[in-house]
């Protein structure tokens, strides 16, 4: 079994979003351990148990984070992001243009059908991309299935792991014609959860707001350097 931690990232409302970033990371048991154990280790370190990272927040100083300089947020950032890549995660990002989801939100609508017309929304739609994606890009590599555990979003609605449960039960998709042979049996359990509880989510909710600002355009590229501050 691998096990996948996901997070979702937008501007504004999943609605009037320029974006909408679903990303995450798949892992076996034990490189979870590893991260769980350099992560909780930092934020001993740093004093930020209570906290942990919230990428956002900790990056522009607001909220729990107002009374933490420029360093030492920046700090927290880099010692999740060491422990993600020392723990050798696997990350996926999941994209959607939501300006081209209105152009073609007809045209969903109709590939969909009434019974999961109610499924064409972006949020719904990433979340279930990023699925795909992370089941997509490890089946090279084995045939193993992923349980998932995503942010709880109360913008979701609770219709992402609708769908899922849907697909779980749902026999056609194991037709060549479909998802193929393996989509379906590779799928395991869903759950939806805190970033403090499960402490994977906050190495998603990194990555998630990373590649939302990159696909808006907030990073300055140069050679051999992405400008993250």
């Amino acid at each position: 079994m691998l096990y996948a931690r996901a997070d979702e990232s937008y501007s504004g409302s999943p609605r009037r979003s320029k974006f909408y970033v679903v990303a995450g990371y798949v892992a076996s048991a034990g490189q979870w351990y590893e991260f769980d154990r350099r992560w909780r280790r930092a934020m001993r370190e740093l004093g930020i148990e209570h906290l942990g990272c919230h990428a956002s927040n900790c990056r522009s100083g607001r909220a729990e984070y107002e009374s933490y300089s420029r360093a030492q947020r920046g700090t927290m950032r880099r010692r999740l992001i060491e422990a993600i890549a020392e723990s050798g995660l696997f990350g996926c990002v999941a994209v959607s243009d939501l300006d081209g989801w209105r152009a073609r939100r007809w045209r969903f609508a109709e590939l969909l059908g009434k019974d999961e017309v109610k499924f064409n929304e972006p949020h719904i739609l990433a979340h279930r991309q990023c699925v795909h994606l992370m089941l997509w890009k490890t089946e090279q590599a084995t045939t193993a299935r992923i349980a998932f555990v995503f942010d709880r979003n109360k913008d979701t609605g609770g219709r992402a792991k609708e769908w899922y449960s849907r697909d779980l039960k749902n026999k056609k998709l194991d037709s060549p014609d479909m998802m193929g042979p393996s989509y379906r049996s590779r799928l395991g359990p869903y759950d939806e959860a805190d970033r403090m509880r499960v402490l994977g989510l906050q190495a998603a909710d990194m990555l998630a707001y990373t590649a939302h600002r990159y696909f808006s355009g907030q990073f300055v590229l140069g050679v051999g350097r992405i400008d993250c501050t």
